[in-house]
């Protein structure tokens, strides 16, 4: 199988990380691939010393930091100009084993899937799940399958809502299909969220998403989280109700506003010790709440056209197909 691959990994100063994910993107088995590098204008050497270390890897310097989603379209763009069959979207601080984009590869093509993942593990265990894919409960919890908990030996494979965008393959069909005004991930979300988007979107349009129950990766999340700042505590209570508030039904939101509130309380309860972190996250809360009709309405066209994919899958929703 010898399908091109192109590697699209956005890089902001990540001197710690940036080297061992391009090392394990290279020293993949399946050959036919290429890496795209897009640098959200760090000011530390990280993709520079990509430039000098692996001479193959393109390196694409933006003038600011653009933020993730905007960063991993440009990324896209350069990678669609290469043709390949499929595009790999990898966080850099993630690590890839060798067998990853084979074992994926094979899985797609076997079970027709158009986004595939593995199961993706904490940074230095192999037992600890980080991710097994986006998961969404019946009352609108939107998370990580799995996180935190023991691996099971005998879980298996199967359809997902979503993969975690963090490691993630994907058709470049899909991708060309979902890309609204030349734009695979929603650029007004900034960051957080906008692979939530995405895969409604690409449930909607009948797309699959498809799990392969495998730990074939591991991600430092923690090296991100650790770098969250009031900013981002900002889009992290906006995005959520920018994202669900536009394709699920204002009535199906308002039954479900106790467990919404309750989880969203949480969320705030971990910033009170930083108050300003606290008081970002509710005024993003806020905003994403009065954008909801504006958001609504720009996706009323996708809903209109498409009733009986949103009622599918507002159904597997409230029946927990997707916990």
């Amino acid at each position: 199988m010898d399908r091109l691959v192109v590697f699209v990994v956005v890089n902001y100063n990540g001197a710690a990380v940036l080297g061992p994910c391009v090392d394990s993107i290279l020293a993949q088995r399946h050959r036919n691939l290429r890496l795209l590098v897009v640098d959200n204008h760090s000011s530390d050497r990280s993709a520079q010393e990509i430039v000098e270390r692996h001479p193959e890897a393109e390196v694409l310097f933006l003038n600011e930091n653009s933020g993730y989603a905007r960063a991993n379209n440009i990324g896209i763009e350069a990678a669609l100009r290469l043709h390949p069959e499929y595009i790999a979207l990898v966080n850099n601080d993630v690590e890839l084993r060798e067998e990853w984009l084979d074992s994926l590869l094979g899985f797609a093509e076997d079970r027709g899937y158009d986004f595939v993942q593995s199961a993706i593990v904490a940074y230095g265990s192999q037992e600890v799940v980080d991710s097994l894919g986006i998961g969404i409960s019946p009352d609108l919890h939107v998370y990580d399958r799995g996180h935190g908990e023991v691996l099971d030996e005998n879980g298996v494979d199967g359809p997902l809502f979503g993969p975690c965008f963090a490691a993630a393959l994907f058709r470049t069909e899909a991708v060309k299909g979902l890309s609204t005004a030349g734009s695979f991930l929603d650029e007004s979300l900034v960051s957080f969220y906008e692979d939530v988007e995405c895969c409604f979107r690409a449930n909607l349009q009948g797309l699959r998403a498809g799990l392969l129950h495998r730990p074939l990766c591991r991600h430092r999340r923690s090296f991100t989280a650790d770098r969250i700042r009031p900013s981002k505590f900002y889009l992290i209570g906006r995005n959520y109700f920018r994202v669900v508030g536009a394709y699920v039904p204002a009535l199906t939101i308002l039954k479900n506003g106790w467990p919404i509130a309750r989880r969203r309380g949480l969320l705030w309860a971990g910033t009170v010790r930083r108050p300003l972190s606290f008081l970002a996250f509710l005024w993003g809360s806020l905003a994403g709440i009065a954008a909801l009709p504006a958001r609504r309405l720009s996706a009323r066209r996708l809903l209109r056209n498409r009733p009986e994919a949103l009622n599918l899958l507002l159904r597997r929703i409230r029946e927990g197909d997707y916990v």
